[in-house]
């Protein structure tokens, strides 16, 4: 009977269920969900999650998207400079991240430099600017030159600068940049004239070219130490001329400077002279005696032509005071220039040191009573190198000493010794 009744009842629940899913499939169940809930939260960066769950137990997710950096306003932890960009830092509230930004550089702290006007003798610039801050040129100044001095009757007359006086008989000319006279011409009839070193503590410096040209009446001129230069043609054609005394400091003769002075005997060459230009003693037709101080220095002189020279005329050489017809060459020199001894036949003998390695053009032409030539060193005299012309000694000297020893048997350059 139990089993009956157990058996009865499993057929009445199995029939109660079939009637139950028959009512199901016949109405869908709507789930009813309730509130979202989170179940992890979204950070800056990582996405989060939330859950619902229906009255049947059914439950449904979804994502919650980052939150995103919240960045402050930001500070600036490297100020901007005029030439470097700055730094700005900026903190996220929520969870401490820090980015950086570069900030735009500063503009310049722009300071001028003000024109300077030229003047007559000094050379003025252009505005300029600069930074003040990292010193960076931003405007160059360029350079205005020296306008000049506008000399009416004499004056200056933008600075009123007297810059040609004539003082003692002599016009003196002012240089452009003001540091030195030149002497432009003589404006008296004075036959003597004294050559100043200075003139109202400005130096003088030059003899003008042609400023006593063909100054007939002048018989003597008187140069001071410290006059640099003689121009072209400064005193040519001035027949008168017996008389010249060239001070220490000269450096340099230009062309035709005594040409046809033909009153001229004599003449003292300063040892600090460099150069003498063309035709500088030409004509000088009875000049007799030139005298030195500095044989080494005399063989270094830029002689620009034959009668650049005095012997050209002249034939007595003084050294000190003394006349040399043994010339003797010092030790160290090296080279003996062109047109050196051109036409002095005082000189009866010549000593040439093994130092010397070359001989310039014409150097010994004219050379007509060379009886000798003393040498130390026969390979040292074999090497020199001779220029045009006559530039050999030996050309008129007969005999040739080396060490004192007489050399009976030597060819070089192609003559006969």
């Amino acid at each position: 009977m139990k089993k009956f009744l157990v058996f009865v009842l499993s057929v009445l629940l199995t029939f109660c269920c079939a009637i139950g899913f028959a009512a199901c499939a016949e109405e869908p169940h709507e789930h009813s969900f309730g509130e979202w809930t989170v179940t992890a939260a979204a950070t800056c960066i990582e996405p989060g999650e939330e859950q619902r769950t229906c009255s049947c137990g059914e439950t449904e997710t979804r994502e919650i998207a980052p939150l995103g950096h919240a960045f402050d306003g930001g500070k600036v932890t490297t100020p901007a400079t005029c030439t470097q960009a700055g730094v700005m830092t900026y903190t996220c509230e929520r969870c401490g991240e820090i980015k950086t930004e570069a900030t735009v550089m500063a503009d310049h702290t722009e300071v001028i430099d003000a024109a300077v006007a030229p003047t007559c003798t000094e050379p003025g610039q252009t505005e300029g600017k600069y930074c003040s801050v990292c010193h960076t040129v931003l405007v160059a100044q360029e350079p205005v030159a020296a306008v000049g001095h506008a000399y009416v009757d004499g004056v200056c007359t933008v600075c009123g600068v007297i810059g040609i006086m004539v003082e003692d008989g002599l016009e003196f000319s002012l240089s452009v940049d003001g540091s030195y006279y030149s002497v432009s011409a003589l404006t008296s009839g004075r036959t003597e004239v004294n050559i100043p070193a200075s003139l109202h503590e400005i130096p003088v410096r030059e003899i003008a070219g042609s400023a006593f040209a063909d100054r007939a009446d002048l018989e003597s001129v008187q140069i001071s130490d410290g006059i640099q230069s003689i121009g072209d043609f400064a005193f040519v054609n001035c027949s008168a001329l017996k008389s010249v005394s060239l001070g220490e400091g000269l450096l340099s003769v230009g062309a035709s400077a005594f040409e046809d002075c033909v009153s001229l005997s004599e003449i003292e060459i300063p040892k600090s002279v460099v150069s003498i230009g063309k035709a500088a003693f030409e004509g000088c037709h009875n000049l007799v005696n030139v005298y030195l101080a500095d044989i080494a220095a005399w063989c270094a002189i830029d002689f620009r032509s034959s009668s650049a020279s005095p012997f050209c005329n002249a034939e007595n050489l003084y050294l000190n005071g003394e006349l040399v017809t043994d010339l003797v060459v010092p030790d160290g020199v090296t080279s003996i220039g062109n047109y050196a001894f051109y036409s002095c036949d005082g000189l009866t003998s010549v000593s040439i040191p093994s130092s010397v390695i070359s001989i310039g053009n014409s150097a010994f032409t004219g050379c007509d009573s060379l009886t000798s030539v003393y040498i130390t060193d026969l390979a040292a005299w074999r090497a020199i190198v001779f220029g045009e012309g006559i530039s050999d000694p030996l050309h008129y000297a007969s005999h040739l000493y080396c060490n004192g020893q007489l050399v009976t048997d030597l060819t070089s350059s192609g003559r006969r010794r």
